[in-house]
């Protein structure tokens, strides 16, 4: 599987092995993806070749975890404590967003697009001081929004 300079194209390659999407919706996802510089997810719900709703529950499914809207987290109360466990920098570097915090069992749940981050997981997980930490499936774009 290929990596193209920042638009995560293993989601793209697996769902055209898979079936998914066809070889023209696949070079049309990456070509539109590297000309507006985003990542494969958003191009292929812009270009809606996939609902969000469809492509959230495929990638939750592959790495094991679960999604969140981009409906669901703009509306999403995030309380500021929360917010303060993860720099904004190191939420910006890595592309996560924190949104919940189980003080009970000191897990920290993130929204990131990717899921299968480890060095960013262990590296929130030590500068937030918490015993893990569970990331959840968003779209690129709702992530930075």
């Amino acid at each position: 599987m290929t990596r193209t300079s920042g638009i995560n194209q293993r989601i793209a390659d697996r769902l055209l092995n898979e079936g998914r999407i066809s070889g023209d919706q696949h070079r049309l996802a990456i070509a539109h993806a590297s000309r507006h510089r985003v990542r494969i997810e958003d191009a292929l719900v812009e270009l809606d070749m996939l609902k969000e709703g469809d492509l959230l529950k495929y990638i939750a499914t592959v790495y094991g975890t679960r999604f969140v809207s981009t409906e669901k987290l703009s509306k999403a109360v995030i309380d500021p404590r929360v917010l303060a466990k993860v720099a904004k920098r190191t939420a910006d570097l890595y592309g996560v967003f924190p949104v919940l915090h189980d003080d009970a069992t000191n897990v920290l749940s993130i929204v990131t697009a990717d899921p299968d981050n480890d060095a960013a997981m262990h590296e929130i997980k030590l500068a937030a001081r918490v015993r893990e930490v569970r990331a959840l499936v968003a779209r690129p774009a709702a992530v930075r929004a």
